[in-house]
């Protein structure tokens, strides 16, 4: 490895190598373990409370590859201002109950890319679709499932649905673990 086998090698190196971490921690001690941290995934328990309201990466941040943050940002804004403009408790809890939905919605989503299923369900697809069955079916999931992974559709009810379904049974046997992104 570049900076040393295991990760108090690699941090202490780094810090030594790097020129804008050597100007401002010349004589600077590690006093706590280092740790490695993986999990891109932060959300908080409360979205609203008295005089207050989280928004945006504030609120939750799911995944930096898949993009969304934007799309959940921009969503739960809007949310949020028609909430303000209203001003009910019941308002506010409609804001916290969208962007709880949309965040439980999307780490579905990223678990479904990095666990291999999303990629093994668009192989069965191609398979599926030249069957009888497919062919009856394949206009219904090209409809909604792409719709989903753009973000046009993570708020529509059924279209969630749909892909719920297929990433639980649409798999047809098949083992992700080809796919799984590590």
């Amino acid at each position: 490895m570049k900076f040393g086998a295991t990760i108090e090698e690699q941090y202490d190196s780094f810090l030594r190598r790097d020129e804008s971490a050597r100007q401002w921690g010349e004589k600077a001690e590690r006093v706590t373990p280092v740790v490695r941290y993986t999990n891109y995934q932060l959300r908080a328990t409360r979205g609203v409370g008295p005089g207050w309201a989280l928004c945006g990466d504030a609120f939750g941040f799911i995944d930096p590859v898949l993009s969304s943050g934007t799309l959940l940002a921009l969503d739960g804004a809007r949310a949020l201002a028609k909430a303000i403009s209203d001003g009910s408790a019941r308002a506010f809890r409609r804001y916290e109950t969208r962007v709880i939905t949309n965040l439980d919605d999307w780490s579905r989503i990223v678990d479904a890319y990095y666990s291999g299923r999303l990629f093994t369900l668009f192989k069965v697809g191609e398979y599926v679709r030249h069957t009888l069955l497919g062919r009856l079916t394949d206009w219904h999931f090209r409809k909604h499932l792409p719709r989903v992974f753009t973000g046009e559709a993570t708020d529509s009810r059924y279209s969630m649905y749909m892909v719920d379904f297929m990433l639980r049974y649409g798999l047809a046997g098949n083992d992700p673990a080809e796919f799984s992104v590590r």
